[in-house]
């Protein structure tokens, strides 16, 4: 399946949502990140060009205590604001003491998702180095929790984060994307990376269970999971728990989880049985087209919660 062909069908379900969420956004004029400041819209300079990003601060944080990054990219047509309500993630943040920051693409998208590992034509890499060291400047960041989430393309994008930055990302959380085959081709991180992932078996964008025959194309579901575990030194073996079917929304939810994998290597992933290209537990629909939507479980919560536990370093 093409980046494009993904686009396409990705537009006509996200075109309500930019329209519902017109309004929201990071609050007041780019200025430095304070403790407890909440959200606010945010510039870097990177190379000369001024990127965006919306962070949010929680409250509790004290000065000389550092606390962990997440990092947020969103799918297309998205922008960065979108993902601070199909997440939640604020609300996490909060409960947790962890400093997000919502990731803004430069164009149609992270569009850097289908150049293999060691091509990087659009300066995206850069932008997150930026987008860290900025946020660490302003407010104190635990350098070995830093973490990266995204949808869709965004989490094309985290995927390929994890092949390029595994010296400064410590676990990545990908909702609605499988993995590419000019990453898969060229990942090769520099150490074991934790992944836990949720992907619907009836996701419009992303087939379960085969290959696109272009030249960018997509691994399946299964195939995905098993692609990290085996990257990770998980071997085949994996677990199967059914979740329980806690609303009646036409899905139902496996966790696989692989016995064999390291302590730095950990790979979870969520089987969302009926599931469409939505975010498992969101307030928001993102419309039928994409199809159904896990009730059953709290990606958000979730992920962030499986990230928080994974430092850089951890098992070396």
């Amino acid at each position: 399946m093409t980046v494009s062909h993904i686009h396409a069908r990705l537009v006509a379900g996200f075109l309500a949502l930019l329209v519902s969420m017109a309004t929201v956004g990071g609050c007041g004029d780019a200025v430095g990140l304070d403790y407890g400041g909440g959200q606010s819209d945010q510039t870097v300079d990177v190379g000369g060009r001024t990127r965006e990003f919306i962070a949010y601060v929680p409250q509790g944080l004290t000065p000389g205590q550092p606390a962990p990054l997440l990092l947020v990219f969103h799918g297309v047509p998205m922008e960065a604001e979108n993902m601070v309500l199909l997440t939640w993630f604020n609300a996490h943040a909060e409960r947790t003491g962890t400093v997000v920051a919502y990731m803004q693409a430069d164009g149609d998208g992270w569009v850097s998702v289908g150049a293999p590992p060691g091509a990087e034509p659009t300066g995206e890499l850069g932008y997150v180095a930026a987008v860290i060291d900025r946020i660490d400047a302003d407010v104190d960041i635990d350098r070995s929790r830093v973490y990266a989430a995204g949808f869709s393309n965004g989490g094309l994008f985290t995927q390929r984060l994890a092949c390029q930055f595994a010296d400064r990302i410590a676990g990545i959380g990908v909702v609605g994307a499988t993995i590419i085959l000019p990453v898969v081709q060229g990942c090769a991180p520099s150490r074991h990376i934790p992944v836990i992932a949720f992907q619907g078996d009836r996701d419009p964008s992303f087939p379960w269970g085969e290959i696109g025959a272009s030249t960018i194309a997509a691994l399946g579901g299964e195939q995905s999971a098993q692609f990290w575990a085996d990257l990770n030194d998980c071997g085949l073996a994996h677990d199967v728990t059914t979740l329980p079917d806690l609303v009646d929304d036409a899905t139902t939810v496996e966790r696989w989880s692989w016995p064999g994998c390291p302590a730095d290597g950990q790979v979870v992933f969520h089987h969302i049985v009926g599931g469409g290209h939505t975010w498992p537990g969101s307030p928001l629909n993102l419309g039928a087209e994409l199809g159904a939507k896990s009730r059953d479980i709290d990606a958000s919560r979730i992920m962030l919660d499986f990230l928080l536990q994974q430092r850089l370093g951890s098992g070396a």
